[in-house]
Protein backbone atom coordinates (compact mmCIF):
# COMPACT_ATOMS: atom_id res chain seq x y z
CA UNK A 1 0.00 0.00 0.00
CA UNK A 2 2.79 2.59 0.94
CA UNK A 3 3.84 1.72 -2.87
CA UNK A 4 1.00 3.33 -4.11
CA UNK A 5 1.57 4.77 -7.69
CA UNK A 6 -0.01 8.14 -7.74
CA UNK A 7 -1.09 10.04 -11.56
CA UNK A 8 0.08 13.28 -11.03
CA UNK A 9 -1.19 15.22 -14.27
CA UNK A 10 0.49 19.15 -15.28
CA UNK A 11 -2.17 21.86 -13.95
CA UNK A 12 -2.61 25.75 -14.87
CA UNK A 13 -2.93 28.35 -12.58
CA UNK A 14 -6.48 30.48 -12.89
CA UNK A 15 -4.93 33.51 -14.85
CA UNK A 16 -5.87 35.54 -11.31
CA UNK A 17 -2.86 33.13 -10.53
CA UNK A 18 -1.07 34.04 -13.46
CA UNK A 19 -1.33 37.38 -12.61
CA UNK A 20 0.32 37.46 -9.28
CA UNK A 21 2.91 35.53 -10.15
CA UNK A 22 6.00 34.76 -12.48
CA UNK A 23 6.96 31.42 -13.40
CA UNK A 24 10.57 30.11 -12.01
CA UNK A 25 13.46 31.30 -14.32
CA UNK A 26 15.57 27.75 -12.56
CA UNK A 27 13.25 24.66 -12.62
CA UNK A 28 12.63 23.31 -9.12
CA UNK A 29 14.60 20.10 -9.53
CA UNK A 30 12.14 16.66 -8.91
CA UNK A 31 13.70 13.92 -6.61
CA UNK A 32 14.85 11.37 -9.11
CA UNK A 33 11.60 9.19 -7.17
CA UNK A 34 8.89 11.67 -9.13
CA UNK A 35 9.99 12.18 -12.16
CA UNK A 36 7.03 11.26 -13.78
CA UNK A 37 5.28 13.95 -11.85
CA UNK A 38 4.39 17.02 -13.52
CA UNK A 39 4.80 20.31 -11.58
CA UNK A 40 3.22 23.61 -12.10
CA UNK A 41 6.01 25.93 -10.11
CA UNK A 42 5.76 29.64 -10.03
CA UNK A 43 7.53 32.30 -8.12
CA UNK A 44 4.74 35.22 -6.35
CA UNK A 45 4.89 38.84 -7.26
CA UNK A 46 4.37 39.98 -4.18
CA UNK A 47 5.71 38.80 -0.35
CA UNK A 48 3.65 35.61 0.47
CA UNK A 49 2.59 35.59 3.91
CA UNK A 50 3.31 33.25 6.94
CA UNK A 51 -0.15 31.45 8.50
CA UNK A 52 -1.23 29.85 11.10
CA UNK A 53 0.50 25.99 12.39
CA UNK A 54 -2.28 23.41 12.32
CA UNK A 55 -1.85 20.00 14.14
CA UNK A 56 -1.75 16.54 13.01
CA UNK A 57 -2.75 13.95 15.88
CA UNK A 58 -1.77 10.31 14.73
CA UNK A 59 -3.61 9.06 17.45
CA UNK A 60 -2.81 4.76 18.61
CA UNK A 61 -5.68 2.94 19.21
CA UNK A 62 -7.23 -0.25 19.22
CA UNK A 63 -10.51 -2.10 19.50
CA UNK A 64 -8.75 -4.42 22.59
CA UNK A 65 -7.79 -1.35 24.48
CA UNK A 66 -9.51 -1.00 27.79
CA UNK A 67 -8.25 2.67 28.16
CA UNK A 68 -8.68 3.94 24.10
CA UNK A 69 -12.04 5.16 24.25
CA UNK A 70 -10.57 7.99 26.50
CA UNK A 71 -7.54 9.08 24.10
CA UNK A 72 -10.54 8.80 21.64
CA UNK A 73 -12.75 11.13 23.61
CA UNK A 74 -9.93 13.59 23.95
CA UNK A 75 -9.15 13.88 20.30
CA UNK A 76 -12.52 14.32 19.52
CA UNK A 77 -12.98 17.42 21.34
CA UNK A 78 -10.04 18.49 20.37
CA UNK A 79 -11.47 18.53 17.09
CA UNK A 80 -14.69 19.53 17.31
CA UNK A 81 -12.93 22.65 19.10
CA UNK A 82 -10.40 23.45 16.46
CA UNK A 83 -12.09 21.35 13.44
CA UNK A 84 -9.98 23.67 10.77
CA UNK A 85 -6.77 23.48 12.56
CA UNK A 86 -6.73 19.79 13.55
CA UNK A 87 -6.10 16.67 11.41
CA UNK A 88 -6.95 13.32 13.63
CA UNK A 89 -5.52 10.39 11.71
CA UNK A 90 -6.55 7.29 14.68
CA UNK A 91 -3.89 4.33 13.73
CA UNK A 92 -5.00 0.39 15.12
CA UNK A 93 -1.82 -1.65 14.32
CA UNK A 94 -1.48 -4.93 15.78
CA UNK A 95 -1.32 -4.33 19.25
CA UNK A 96 -4.29 -4.42 21.03
CA UNK A 97 -6.26 -4.35 17.87
CA UNK A 98 -6.96 -7.46 16.13
CA UNK A 99 -10.82 -7.75 15.46
CA UNK A 100 -13.67 -9.12 16.99
CA UNK A 101 -15.21 -12.42 15.21
CA UNK A 102 -17.34 -10.93 12.72
CA UNK A 103 -16.78 -7.12 13.17
CA UNK A 104 -14.19 -5.01 10.61
CA UNK A 105 -10.40 -5.11 10.71
CA UNK A 106 -9.16 -1.71 11.71
CA UNK A 107 -5.66 -2.39 11.45
CA UNK A 108 -3.28 -2.05 8.07
CA UNK A 109 0.20 -2.49 7.03
CA UNK A 110 1.07 1.22 7.42
CA UNK A 111 -0.28 1.15 10.96
CA UNK A 112 2.37 -1.18 11.73
CA UNK A 113 5.11 0.59 10.25
CA UNK A 114 3.93 3.67 11.69
CA UNK A 115 4.23 2.67 15.09
CA UNK A 116 7.57 1.15 14.38
CA UNK A 117 11.21 2.83 13.94
CA UNK A 118 11.88 5.39 13.18
CA UNK A 119 9.34 7.31 14.27
CA UNK A 120 8.02 4.80 17.34
CA UNK A 121 8.28 2.87 18.95
CA UNK A 122 4.55 3.07 20.43
CA UNK A 123 4.78 0.77 23.54
CA UNK A 124 1.38 2.01 24.98
CA UNK A 125 -2.02 2.69 24.12
CA UNK A 126 -3.70 5.44 23.83
CA UNK A 127 -0.91 7.43 22.68
CA UNK A 128 0.16 10.29 19.68
CA UNK A 129 2.07 11.54 17.78
CA UNK A 130 1.59 15.30 17.97
CA UNK A 131 3.19 16.92 14.64
CA UNK A 132 5.44 14.23 15.17
CA UNK A 133 7.75 16.11 17.46
CA UNK A 134 10.05 14.96 20.12
CA UNK A 135 8.49 16.63 23.46
CA UNK A 136 11.01 14.96 26.08
CA UNK A 137 13.76 12.67 26.14
CA UNK A 138 12.68 9.95 24.55
CA UNK A 139 12.73 7.01 21.96
CA UNK A 140 9.87 7.64 20.63
CA UNK A 141 7.54 10.49 19.79
CA UNK A 142 4.42 8.97 20.93
CA UNK A 143 2.80 10.57 24.25
CA UNK A 144 0.70 8.22 26.49
CA UNK A 145 -0.52 11.38 29.36
CA UNK A 146 -4.13 12.22 27.74
CA UNK A 147 -3.53 14.89 29.88
CA UNK A 148 -1.10 16.69 28.31
CA UNK A 149 -2.41 16.60 24.61
CA UNK A 150 -4.59 19.49 25.12
CA UNK A 151 -1.80 21.87 26.03
CA UNK A 152 0.68 20.45 23.67
CA UNK A 153 -1.88 20.90 20.44
CA UNK A 154 -2.37 24.54 21.86
CA UNK A 155 1.13 25.18 21.99
CA UNK A 156 1.47 24.00 18.55
CA UNK A 157 -1.50 25.98 16.93
CA UNK A 158 0.15 29.22 18.78
CA UNK A 159 3.00 29.15 16.26
CA UNK A 160 3.85 30.26 12.67
CA UNK A 161 4.30 28.39 9.48
CA UNK A 162 6.21 29.24 6.02
CA UNK A 163 4.09 26.46 4.46
CA UNK A 164 0.56 27.56 2.94
CA UNK A 165 -1.66 24.17 1.95
CA UNK A 166 -4.56 24.17 0.38
CA UNK A 167 -6.36 20.76 -0.66
CA UNK A 168 -9.25 21.05 -3.18
CA UNK A 169 -11.27 18.44 -4.85
CA UNK A 170 -11.14 18.79 -8.55
CA UNK A 171 -13.61 15.48 -9.46
CA UNK A 172 -15.05 12.45 -7.36
CA UNK A 173 -16.76 9.48 -8.91
CA UNK A 174 -18.27 7.65 -5.73
CA UNK A 175 -19.93 4.97 -8.44
CA UNK A 176 -16.46 4.53 -9.77
CA UNK A 177 -14.54 5.02 -6.32
CA UNK A 178 -11.85 7.36 -8.19
CA UNK A 179 -10.81 11.08 -7.14
CA UNK A 180 -8.83 13.63 -8.35
CA UNK A 181 -7.30 16.56 -6.15
CA UNK A 182 -5.67 19.50 -6.50
CA UNK A 183 -2.97 20.71 -3.65
CA UNK A 184 -1.12 24.14 -4.05
CA UNK A 185 1.80 24.84 -1.63
CA UNK A 186 3.09 28.46 -1.06
CA UNK A 187 6.51 29.20 0.54
CA UNK A 188 6.93 32.21 2.55
CA UNK A 189 10.95 31.31 3.49
CA UNK A 190 13.07 29.37 1.25
CA UNK A 191 13.32 25.66 2.59
CA UNK A 192 14.80 22.56 1.73
CA UNK A 193 14.56 19.10 2.02
CA UNK A 194 10.79 18.97 2.78
CA UNK A 195 8.60 16.00 1.75
CA UNK A 196 4.84 15.58 0.92
CA UNK A 197 2.80 12.98 2.70
CA UNK A 198 -0.53 11.73 1.57
CA UNK A 199 -2.97 9.46 3.72
CA UNK A 200 -6.68 8.29 3.60
CA UNK A 201 -9.01 7.98 6.31
CA UNK A 202 -12.36 6.35 7.02
CA UNK A 203 -15.00 7.38 9.80
CA UNK A 204 -18.43 6.15 10.68
CA UNK A 205 -17.06 2.60 10.62
CA UNK A 206 -19.38 0.67 13.29
CA UNK A 207 -16.70 -1.99 15.31
CA UNK A 208 -17.19 -3.63 18.93
CA UNK A 209 -14.47 -1.70 21.54
CA UNK A 210 -13.45 -2.59 25.04
CA UNK A 211 -14.45 0.73 27.41
CA UNK A 212 -12.86 -0.47 30.58
CA UNK A 213 -13.99 -4.04 31.57
CA UNK A 214 -17.84 -3.53 29.18
CA UNK A 215 -17.88 -3.78 25.63
CA UNK A 216 -19.43 -1.62 22.79
CA UNK A 217 -20.74 -3.31 20.47
CA UNK A 218 -21.67 -0.49 18.10
CA UNK A 219 -18.80 2.04 18.89
CA UNK A 220 -18.52 4.64 15.51
CA UNK A 221 -14.60 4.70 15.01
CA UNK A 222 -13.91 8.08 13.38
CA UNK A 223 -10.47 8.99 11.38
CA UNK A 224 -9.26 5.58 11.32
CA UNK A 225 -6.33 5.21 9.20
CA UNK A 226 -6.48 3.17 6.04
CA UNK A 227 -3.09 3.36 4.61
CA UNK A 228 -0.49 5.99 3.32
CA UNK A 229 -1.15 6.70 -0.76
CA UNK A 230 2.74 8.05 -0.23
CA UNK A 231 5.54 6.13 2.04
CA UNK A 232 4.67 7.31 5.52
CA UNK A 233 8.07 9.56 5.12
CA UNK A 234 6.40 11.03 2.28
CA UNK A 235 8.10 11.63 -1.13
CA UNK A 236 11.14 14.45 -1.95
CA UNK A 237 9.36 17.34 -3.02
CA UNK A 238 12.40 19.70 -4.39
CA UNK A 239 15.86 19.67 -3.37
CA UNK A 240 15.73 23.91 -3.10
CA UNK A 241 12.50 26.09 -2.74
CA UNK A 242 13.07 29.70 -2.81
CA UNK A 243 11.04 32.32 -1.17
CA UNK A 244 7.66 32.93 -2.33
CA UNK A 245 7.16 30.24 -4.33
CA UNK A 246 4.18 28.41 -5.52
CA UNK A 247 3.75 24.95 -6.13
CA UNK A 248 1.11 23.06 -8.02
CA UNK A 249 -0.15 19.16 -8.12
CA UNK A 250 -2.77 17.80 -9.40
CA UNK A 251 -3.54 14.21 -8.82
CA UNK A 252 -5.85 11.06 -8.93
CA UNK A 253 -6.74 8.15 -6.98
CA UNK A 254 -8.67 5.08 -7.69
CA UNK A 255 -9.63 2.87 -4.61
CA UNK A 256 -10.57 -0.01 -6.83
CA UNK A 257 -6.72 -0.14 -7.33
CA UNK A 258 -5.39 -3.90 -6.44
CA UNK A 259 -2.67 -2.49 -3.72
CA UNK A 260 -6.16 -1.24 -2.09
CA UNK A 261 -7.76 -4.38 -1.75
CA UNK A 262 -9.91 -5.18 -0.03
CA UNK A 263 -10.87 -1.96 -0.47
CA UNK A 264 -14.09 -2.08 -1.48
CA UNK A 265 -15.37 -2.02 1.88
CA UNK A 266 -14.42 1.39 2.34
CA UNK A 267 -16.98 3.97 1.92
CA UNK A 268 -16.04 6.71 0.11
CA UNK A 269 -18.10 9.40 1.16
CA UNK A 270 -16.84 8.27 5.01
CA UNK A 271 -13.41 9.29 4.04
CA UNK A 272 -10.67 12.11 4.26
CA UNK A 273 -7.30 12.46 2.13
CA UNK A 274 -4.78 14.20 4.48
CA UNK A 275 -1.61 15.71 3.55
CA UNK A 276 1.34 17.17 5.01
CA UNK A 277 4.85 17.94 4.98
CA UNK A 278 7.41 16.59 6.64
CA UNK A 279 11.05 17.81 7.58
CA UNK A 280 14.07 15.82 7.84
CA UNK A 281 14.04 16.45 11.32
CA UNK A 282 10.57 13.84 11.03
CA UNK A 283 8.70 17.21 12.14
CA UNK A 284 5.79 18.34 10.43
CA UNK A 285 5.62 21.20 9.06
CA UNK A 286 1.93 21.95 8.24
CA UNK A 287 -1.15 20.02 7.26
CA UNK A 288 -4.39 19.65 6.04
CA UNK A 289 -7.42 17.79 4.97
CA UNK A 290 -10.57 17.48 2.69
CA UNK A 291 -13.44 14.99 2.50
CA UNK A 292 -14.03 13.00 -0.02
Amino acid sequence: MTNLKISIFSTLLVSILLIQCKEVDTPVIIDPSQVSLFDTVYVSSSPIAETPKNVLMEEFSGVKCSNCPKGNEKTHDLHSANPDRITILTVHNDFLASPYEGNPDLRCEDANTLAAAPLGPVASKPSTYINRKMFASSSSRATGDINSWENIVNAEMSLSSSITMNLENVYVNVNERKFRYRITLSFSEAMTNLSLVFALSESGIIARQLDGSNHIENYEHEWILRGFITSILGEKLTEEIRANTVIVKEFEIDLDNEKFNPATDWKITNMELVAFIRADNEEILQSTKVEL
